[in-house]
């Protein structure tokens, strides 16, 4: 019972860790043209800024602001 539950924490640590897949709201981009490197910076920048409480597409407004184009937004 004990390793059942150190198993079950340490799959939900592990998915903690996984980053911007994770994100609810992940909208899709037009990556034609993006440089990998600002995109991941931008990225990370909505990521980190977003509000404890995340609205919905709040990940497709803070790309779009940064001068992505969105594609689809769930």
């Amino acid at each position: 019972m004990r390793l059942a539950g150190i198993a079950l924490v340490a799959t939900a640590l592990s998915d903690c860790a996984a980053g911007p897949k994770n994100v609810p709201d992940m909208p899709i981009i037009d990556m034609a043209g993006i440089d990998q490197t600002a995109y991941s910076r931008d990225l990370a920048a909505c990521v980190n800024d977003r509000p404890f409480i995340v609205v919905s597409g709040y990940m497709a407004h803070c790309m779009k602001a940064k001068g992505y184009k969105v594609l689809a937004s769930y």
